[in-house]
């Protein structure tokens, strides 16, 4: 089973167009929506003082509710995208997300979605119930839709650098501490995919003992990523933009180059390289000084 992640949202606004209404909805009481059969009665008992209880609801804890709620959450978004007929409709479990272009009414998917639910008996949380609007927090994301970005909430980039803080005064810690703080980097790792080269060492690490118990040395490489991710966090300012994923081909982009000072420009091309060579060294303490890319011509 695949649940959805922040980068089919992002995908989706921007197949939707810049300045998509979004709206979001979540179902009440989640599992406790779908009956159990009474043919799997026995497997939902306990016994207690004398007495048998038995569960009439999908609870929480058992290890097929998520795949069983999950089949009616694919059946509601085929119902508001097939018969509603709603463009783009995702959703996480019993957290549902609709995406209306920016020249349809504002209040289209929400009224939508809500009408739908009504129909089918499905209840909504009337506090968890946002927009529509283009601004909107999905999977604890924030979405904007005219900037075309995704943020992390201040308070969740505070927290997480707290606890690097702690974890850098540490010589040592349980493979369960390790966990509770890749955790929350690995949120951020949702809109800065490039940091997971930065947890390399880290996952080595906790990968390195069995029990969730046995302690691991934070070593210096430990402490380097950790550094390097507490500097990152005081001074990142949250925001990432959606990635583009149209795929140029490679006929499409020309590349020009002269060997003088600037480039020449076809009239039929959009893109250009220009620039200016860097100076080249003229005696060997200065030529150290100069990144080793300015010697490759």
């Amino acid at each position: 089973m695949q649940y959805t992640t922040i980068d089919h949202a992002t995908t989706l606004i921007c197949l939707a167009g810049q300045g998509a209404w979004l709206s979001k909805a979540d179902i009440t009481s989640a599992f406790k929506v779908l009956h159990i059969h009474p043919d799997y009665s026995h497997l939902f008992c306990a016994l207690w003082k004398g007495a048998y209880y038995f569960a009439v609801r999908l609870i929480f804890g058992c290890k097929s509710s998520p795949k069983s709620f999950e089949s009616l959450s694919e059946a509601l978004c085929w119902i508001l995208t097939n018969i509603h007929k709603l463009p783009f409709v995702i959703h996480l479990l019993d957290d549902f997300l609709t995406i209306t272009p920016p020249s349809s009414p504002p209040a289209h998917g929400l009224t939508t979605i809500t009408t739908a639910f009504r129909e089918h008996g499905v209840p909504l949380a009337t506090k968890k119930t946002v927009g529509p609007s283009t601004f909107l927090e999905f999977l604890g994301i924030n979405l904007n839709s005219v900037s075309l970005l995704a943020s992390l909430p201040p308070e969740k980039i505070h927290r997480l650098s707290l606890l690097i803080s702690n974890f850098l005064l540490a010589p040592s810690c349980t493979k369960k501490q390790l966990f509770s703080m890749l955790g929350p980097i690995s949120f951020a790792i949702r809109i800065i995919p490039q940091g997971q080269s930065f947890l390399s060492h880290l996952l080595s690490i906790a990968a390195s003992v069995a029990s969730l118990h046995d302690h691991v040395s934070l070593d210096g490489a430990c402490k380097m990523e950790l550094k390097l991710w507490h500097q990152f966090l005081s001074s990142w300012n949250s925001i990432s933009f959606f990635y583009d994923d149209h795929i140029t081909k490679p006929d499409d982009i020309q590349l020009l180059n002269r060997r003088s000072s600037s480039g020449q420009k076809r009239p039929s091309v959009d893109i250009i390289n220009k620039g200016c060579w860097p100076p080249f060294p003229k005696t060997p303490s200065s030529a150290a000084s100069l990144p080793a890319h300015s010697h490759r011509i």
